[in-house]
């Protein structure tokens, strides 16, 4: 992991014309960047910062408060390596704040099991362990689907099916993970291309999730005691195996961390195989039966959004209020660590500016380090921080588009910059590089 840390700190070095690492010719001081691998290879944290992000604080859904540890112990991170104007940015109101204690879902009837399972994110709890007889819903998009329903649920545990038919299980049946080969790196060094989109299939997923909110407020209105619903799926089975998933996919409405959007009834994510399970002795006619516990706390309902910054400021009068930026998203899921999404950028991007520190680099443009907030419910703290400092990005306001977070609706026009003069050039490991380039950098 250390050669991508030392690539980052020296393209950060490159792209802000640091002082020491630049001769008046602009020659490449080579000295220099063999100090920074030497630091990087010889003296690196990255392990320690992975330890005490992930092991230590681990999960960091947004609004929690494991993020609000992970801000606390970034701002301290960012201090003890001699960055100035290190501070926390409210960015705005992010919603309620919510974290699960203790999830469980029991077979009672025909048989007893224990059955692995997560609460989906914002789930209300349950009064303490409640059983019930467990009821099969297909899937369906529409209000017309209540009517056969009403009266049939009450004191019921629902099994809710995403869709008309049962999941597949994939099949494990090739590494989940891979190394990058030297090839696949060296194209991560090219400049990113815009990612493909699909505006209308965006659009349906949200009038989808928003046809869920009203199926939540009917369930609870019918008296459903819990909801279960499996875990999703990838083409290399990486969700097969018992294993769990939950993002906001999972929760009844994809703004569930909103007080006036909130779930009404428990939602627990079980397996795939588990799931399967169920439904089958259900085709044939059994009684199932199972008891399901959601302990789980809501911590605040107007929990605000905080991104946190830290520089290494410019040194040259000329260009010391032109930015390189470098970042990552602090927050995650939680039914995780945040490894990969995106802890690695969180630890990656800390490393390569404490080895800059380390080594003594004075940039002449300043380096600012960006950990956002938000990002998982549509890059909130990212998208706040470019439409505030950056630029204007005009989006467009039709019904269907209202639905989605305002960074993720289609465009209405061009940017139009905040700042005159003012240049930033980020180099980010969040979705949101393509709008701050395209805003700030040309």
């Amino acid at each position: 992991m250390t050669k991508p840390i030392a690539w980052l700190a020296l393209a950060l070095l490159a792209s802000s014309g640091a002082a020491l690492a630049q001769g008046a010719s602009d020659e490449p001081d080579l000295t220099m960047y063999a100090r920074i691998r030497d630091e990087g290879l010889s003296r690196s944290r990255i392990m320690d910062y992975a330890f005490q992000l992930m092991d230590r604080i681990g999960p960091r859904l947004s609004g929690s408060p494991n993020l609000d540890r992970a801000v606390a112990w970034a701002v301290e991170r960012m201090g003890e390596v001699g960055l100035e104007n290190v501070r926390r940015d409210r960015w705005g109101e992010f919603g309620m704040g919510w974290r699960q204690r203790l999830v469980s879902v029991t077979l009672v009837e025909p048989d007893t099991a224990s059955l692995p399972a997560i609460a989906a994110p914002w789930s209300p709890p349950t009064s303490g362990p409640v059983t019930g007889e467990v009821v099969y819903v297909k899937g369906f998009s529409e209000e017309s689907g209540f009517a056969p329903l009403r009266g049939t649920l009450r004191g019921k545990i629902v099994m809710l099916g995403r869709a008309p038919g049962l999941p597949e299980v994939t099949p494990i049946d090739r590494p989940l993970f891979e190394r990058f080969t030297d090839a696949q790196l060296a194209e991560f060094t090219q400049p990113a291309a815009a990612a493909p989109t699909n505006p209308e299939a965006l659009e349906q997923a949200f009038a989808a999730a928003a046809f869920y909110e009203r199926l939540s407020r009917f369930f609870a209105d019918e008296g459903v005691r819990a909801v279960l619903t499996p875990t999703g799926n990838n083409q290399r089975g990486g969700m097969s195996g018992g294993m769990l998933g939950a993002d906001w996919n999972y929760a009844m409405g994809m703004r569930a961390h909103r007080r006036d959007h909130a779930m009404q009834v428990p939602v627990v994510v079980v397996s795939i195989e588990d799931y399967g399970r169920i439904s089958r002795l259900l085709e044939r006619k059994e009684r199932v039966r199972v008891t399901v516990q959601v302990d789980a706390e809501f911590t605040g309902d107007r929990i605000d959004g905080v991104n946190v910054f830290g520089e290494i400021p410019g040194s040259d009068a000329t260009r010391s209020a032109e930015w390189v930026m470098v970042g990552a998203h602090l927050d995650s899921w939680h039914v995780g660590t945040g490894a990969t999404d995106d802890g690695a950028g969180v630890i990656i991007t800390l490393e390569a500016i404490r080895i800059l520190r380390a080594v003594g680099v004075r940039p002449r443009r300043t380096i600012r380090i960006a950990l956002w907030t938000g990002e998982e419910q549509g890059l909130l703290g990212s998208f706040a921080y470019v439409t505030r400092e950056i630029a204007a990005l005009p989006r467009l306001d039709t019904p269907a588009q209202q639905l989605l977070p305002e960074g993720m609706r289609r465009p209405a026009g061009a940017p139009v910059p905040k700042r005159r003069g003012r240049r930033v050039c980020p180099r980010t490991t969040t979705s949101i590089r393509a709008a701050a380039r395209s805003a700030a950098c040309g």
